[in-house]
Protein backbone atom coordinates (compact mmCIF):
# COMPACT_ATOMS: atom_id res chain seq x y z
CA UNK A 1 0.00 0.00 0.00
CA UNK A 2 3.00 2.30 0.45
CA UNK A 3 3.87 1.95 -2.96
CA UNK A 4 0.46 3.10 -4.39
CA UNK A 5 0.67 5.81 -1.93
CA UNK A 6 3.99 6.95 -2.90
CA UNK A 7 3.24 6.26 -6.82
CA UNK A 8 -0.15 8.73 -6.51
CA UNK A 9 1.45 11.22 -5.01
CA UNK A 10 4.15 11.64 -7.37
CA UNK A 11 1.53 12.04 -10.03
CA UNK A 12 -0.60 14.33 -8.32
CA UNK A 13 3.26 16.27 -8.01
CA UNK A 14 3.27 16.20 -11.90
CA UNK A 15 -0.46 17.11 -12.69
CA UNK A 16 -0.31 20.17 -10.32
CA UNK A 17 2.53 21.52 -12.31
CA UNK A 18 0.48 20.80 -15.20
CA UNK A 19 -2.56 22.47 -14.19
CA UNK A 20 -0.64 25.38 -12.43
CA UNK A 21 -2.04 23.99 -9.03
CA UNK A 22 -0.10 25.48 -5.86
CA UNK A 23 1.57 22.17 -4.55
CA UNK A 24 0.54 23.02 -1.26
CA UNK A 25 -3.36 22.54 -2.30
CA UNK A 26 -2.82 19.46 -4.88
CA UNK A 27 -0.35 17.63 -3.16
CA UNK A 28 -0.17 17.24 0.39
CA UNK A 29 1.11 14.38 1.97
CA UNK A 30 -2.53 11.58 2.02
CA UNK A 31 -3.55 11.59 5.28
CA UNK A 32 -3.85 8.06 6.27
CA UNK A 33 -6.83 6.22 8.78
CA UNK A 34 -6.83 3.39 10.34
CA UNK A 35 -9.92 0.63 9.48
CA UNK A 36 -9.90 -2.64 11.46
CA UNK A 37 -5.48 -2.52 11.76
CA UNK A 38 -5.73 -1.83 7.37
CA UNK A 39 -4.52 1.45 6.10
CA UNK A 40 -6.78 3.38 3.62
CA UNK A 41 -5.81 6.24 1.87
CA UNK A 42 -8.15 9.55 1.91
CA UNK A 43 -11.27 9.68 -0.06
CA UNK A 44 -10.46 13.29 -0.94
CA UNK A 45 -6.79 12.32 -2.13
CA UNK A 46 -8.25 9.64 -4.32
CA UNK A 47 -11.14 12.09 -5.62
CA UNK A 48 -8.90 14.90 -6.69
CA UNK A 49 -6.96 12.41 -8.64
CA UNK A 50 -10.30 10.98 -10.39
CA UNK A 51 -10.86 14.43 -11.27
CA UNK A 52 -7.48 15.87 -12.39
CA UNK A 53 -7.93 12.69 -14.70
CA UNK A 54 -11.23 13.55 -16.18
CA UNK A 55 -10.18 16.93 -16.85
CA UNK A 56 -7.24 15.54 -18.89
CA UNK A 57 -9.54 13.05 -20.98
CA UNK A 58 -11.70 16.46 -21.70
CA UNK A 59 -9.65 18.67 -22.37
CA UNK A 60 -7.91 15.75 -25.48
CA UNK A 61 -10.91 15.18 -26.91
CA UNK A 62 -10.97 15.35 -30.45
CA UNK A 63 -13.00 18.47 -32.49
CA UNK A 64 -14.82 16.72 -35.38
CA UNK A 65 -15.02 18.72 -38.58
CA UNK A 66 -18.46 20.36 -39.71
CA UNK A 67 -20.85 19.42 -41.84
CA UNK A 68 -23.14 21.90 -44.16
CA UNK A 69 -25.83 20.83 -45.77
CA UNK A 70 -26.97 23.77 -48.43
CA UNK A 71 -29.54 24.59 -50.93
CA UNK A 72 -30.82 27.69 -52.89
CA UNK A 73 -33.41 28.07 -49.42
CA UNK A 74 -31.17 26.82 -46.90
CA UNK A 75 -30.36 29.35 -43.76
CA UNK A 76 -26.52 28.16 -43.95
CA UNK A 77 -26.01 29.88 -47.84
CA UNK A 78 -23.36 28.69 -49.99
CA UNK A 79 -20.98 31.20 -49.81
CA UNK A 80 -21.32 31.56 -46.09
CA UNK A 81 -20.70 27.27 -45.26
CA UNK A 82 -17.25 28.12 -47.69
CA UNK A 83 -16.11 31.02 -45.72
CA UNK A 84 -16.88 29.44 -42.17
CA UNK A 85 -14.89 26.21 -43.41
CA UNK A 86 -11.91 28.06 -44.36
CA UNK A 87 -11.62 30.11 -41.38
CA UNK A 88 -13.35 27.68 -38.99
CA UNK A 89 -15.46 30.39 -37.25
CA UNK A 90 -19.20 30.88 -37.57
CA UNK A 91 -20.30 32.58 -40.58
CA UNK A 92 -24.08 34.11 -40.99
CA UNK A 93 -26.00 30.94 -39.58
CA UNK A 94 -23.34 28.40 -40.83
CA UNK A 95 -21.26 27.06 -37.12
CA UNK A 96 -17.83 27.23 -37.24
CA UNK A 97 -15.61 24.93 -39.28
CA UNK A 98 -13.13 22.93 -37.81
CA UNK A 99 -10.23 21.30 -39.80
CA UNK A 100 -11.24 19.26 -43.03
CA UNK A 101 -15.25 20.19 -43.41
CA UNK A 102 -17.75 19.12 -45.47
CA UNK A 103 -20.29 20.53 -48.33
CA UNK A 104 -23.22 18.41 -49.08
CA UNK A 105 -25.32 20.54 -52.03
CA UNK A 106 -29.05 19.75 -52.83
CA UNK A 107 -31.04 21.27 -56.10
CA UNK A 108 -29.86 24.09 -57.77
CA UNK A 109 -27.97 27.02 -56.60
CA UNK A 110 -27.80 29.84 -58.98
CA UNK A 111 -25.04 32.31 -58.10
CA UNK A 112 -25.50 35.93 -58.01
CA UNK A 113 -21.55 36.59 -57.47
CA UNK A 114 -18.26 34.32 -57.57
CA UNK A 115 -18.06 32.37 -54.64
CA UNK A 116 -15.41 33.09 -51.86
CA UNK A 117 -11.86 31.43 -53.07
CA UNK A 118 -11.72 28.14 -51.13
CA UNK A 119 -8.60 28.17 -49.04
CA UNK A 120 -8.81 25.23 -46.36
CA UNK A 121 -8.86 21.41 -47.20
CA UNK A 122 -12.82 20.93 -47.92
CA UNK A 123 -14.86 18.08 -49.22
CA UNK A 124 -17.93 18.98 -51.53
CA UNK A 125 -20.95 16.76 -52.33
CA UNK A 126 -23.66 16.82 -55.03
CA UNK A 127 -26.82 15.21 -53.03
CA UNK A 128 -29.36 13.67 -55.59
CA UNK A 129 -29.32 13.41 -59.26
CA UNK A 130 -29.75 17.38 -59.85
CA UNK A 131 -27.42 18.56 -57.97
CA UNK A 132 -26.40 21.61 -59.68
CA UNK A 133 -24.04 25.31 -59.45
CA UNK A 134 -25.54 27.63 -61.80
CA UNK A 135 -23.23 30.55 -62.64
CA UNK A 136 -26.05 32.27 -64.65
CA UNK A 137 -23.65 32.90 -67.39
CA UNK A 138 -21.77 35.54 -64.96
CA UNK A 139 -19.89 33.92 -62.25
CA UNK A 140 -17.54 31.12 -61.32
CA UNK A 141 -18.05 28.26 -58.43
CA UNK A 142 -14.59 27.94 -57.42
CA UNK A 143 -11.29 29.25 -56.92
CA UNK A 144 -8.93 27.25 -55.23
CA UNK A 145 -5.79 29.30 -54.83
CA UNK A 146 -4.25 27.86 -51.26
CA UNK A 147 -1.00 25.72 -51.15
CA UNK A 148 -1.02 22.08 -49.34
CA UNK A 149 -4.70 22.10 -48.94
CA UNK A 150 -6.96 19.19 -50.32
CA UNK A 151 -10.33 19.45 -52.19
CA UNK A 152 -12.51 16.72 -53.40
CA UNK A 153 -15.57 17.24 -55.46
CA UNK A 154 -18.25 14.46 -55.74
CA UNK A 155 -21.55 14.20 -58.09
CA UNK A 156 -22.02 17.89 -59.13
CA UNK A 157 -22.54 19.57 -61.88
CA UNK A 158 -21.08 23.34 -63.35
CA UNK A 159 -22.96 24.76 -65.42
CA UNK A 160 -23.27 28.23 -67.21
CA UNK A 161 -20.18 29.39 -65.22
CA UNK A 162 -17.87 32.75 -66.64
CA UNK A 163 -14.75 33.23 -65.54
CA UNK A 164 -14.20 36.98 -64.19
CA UNK A 165 -12.44 39.46 -66.81
CA UNK A 166 -8.72 37.90 -67.92
CA UNK A 167 -8.62 35.53 -65.14
CA UNK A 168 -8.74 31.59 -66.03
CA UNK A 169 -10.89 28.57 -65.61
CA UNK A 170 -15.15 29.13 -66.29
CA UNK A 171 -16.17 26.73 -63.74
CA UNK A 172 -12.91 26.24 -61.38
CA UNK A 173 -9.78 27.79 -61.19
CA UNK A 174 -7.11 25.78 -60.07
CA UNK A 175 -3.48 27.51 -59.68
CA UNK A 176 -3.04 25.92 -56.18
CA UNK A 177 -1.15 28.80 -54.58
CA UNK A 178 1.96 27.97 -56.78
CA UNK A 179 2.20 24.97 -54.31
CA UNK A 180 1.26 21.01 -53.48
CA UNK A 181 -2.54 21.29 -53.43
CA UNK A 182 -4.67 18.80 -54.32
CA UNK A 183 -7.90 18.77 -56.45
CA UNK A 184 -10.18 15.81 -57.01
CA UNK A 185 -13.23 15.36 -59.40
CA UNK A 186 -15.56 12.31 -58.85
CA UNK A 187 -18.55 12.12 -61.44
CA UNK A 188 -18.64 15.49 -61.74
CA UNK A 189 -20.36 17.05 -65.00
CA UNK A 190 -19.17 20.99 -66.03
CA UNK A 191 -20.98 22.23 -69.33
CA UNK A 192 -21.27 25.40 -71.11
CA UNK A 193 -19.05 27.14 -69.34
CA UNK A 194 -16.79 30.00 -70.31
CA UNK A 195 -13.25 31.54 -69.72
CA UNK A 196 -13.30 33.77 -72.52
CA UNK A 197 -15.45 36.61 -74.39
CA UNK A 198 -14.67 39.07 -76.76
CA UNK A 199 -12.63 41.12 -74.59
CA UNK A 200 -10.90 38.16 -72.12
CA UNK A 201 -8.23 36.06 -72.86
CA UNK A 202 -8.67 33.29 -70.08
CA UNK A 203 -7.88 29.57 -70.34
CA UNK A 204 -9.50 26.60 -69.67
CA UNK A 205 -12.96 26.93 -70.59
CA UNK A 206 -14.27 23.85 -68.15
CA UNK A 207 -11.00 24.42 -65.57
CA UNK A 208 -7.71 25.88 -65.49
CA UNK A 209 -4.91 23.64 -63.35
CA UNK A 210 -1.47 24.85 -62.24
CA UNK A 211 1.22 23.87 -59.80
CA UNK A 212 -1.18 21.57 -58.74
CA UNK A 213 -1.75 18.07 -58.27
CA UNK A 214 -5.78 17.20 -60.04
CA UNK A 215 -7.23 14.02 -60.55
CA UNK A 216 -10.10 13.75 -62.46
CA UNK A 217 -12.48 10.05 -62.21
CA UNK A 218 -15.64 9.42 -64.02
CA UNK A 219 -16.51 12.93 -64.98
CA UNK A 220 -17.64 14.74 -68.39
CA UNK A 221 -16.74 17.84 -69.80
CA UNK A 222 -19.02 19.57 -72.99
CA UNK A 223 -20.07 22.98 -74.59
CA UNK A 224 -17.27 25.03 -72.54
CA UNK A 225 -15.03 27.60 -74.26
CA UNK A 226 -11.92 29.38 -73.54
CA UNK A 227 -8.45 30.84 -75.50
CA UNK A 228 -6.69 27.96 -75.13
CA UNK A 229 -7.92 24.52 -73.42
CA UNK A 230 -11.92 24.31 -74.47
CA UNK A 231 -12.67 22.14 -71.47
CA UNK A 232 -9.17 21.66 -69.51
CA UNK A 233 -6.59 23.71 -69.18
CA UNK A 234 -3.16 22.44 -67.95
CA UNK A 235 -0.86 24.82 -66.66
CA UNK A 236 2.91 24.42 -66.09
CA UNK A 237 3.35 21.66 -63.28
CA UNK A 238 -0.07 19.86 -63.26
CA UNK A 239 0.37 16.59 -61.86
CA UNK A 240 -1.06 13.34 -61.93
CA UNK A 241 -4.03 14.49 -64.28
CA UNK A 242 -5.98 11.58 -65.04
Amino acid sequence: MKAIRALLHGFSEKLALALNVPESLACPPPPVIYRNNSRYLDFHFLKFILAALVFLLLSAAPVHAATYNVSSSSACTLANAITAANTDTATGSCAAGSGADTINISGTITLSADLPAITNSVTINGVGANATINGADSHRAFNINTAGISVTINNLTLANNQAPFNQHGGAINFPGGDGTADLTLNKVTIRDSDAWNSSSNGIGGALFCNSSTLTIRDSRFYNNSGEEGGAINLGGFCFGAT
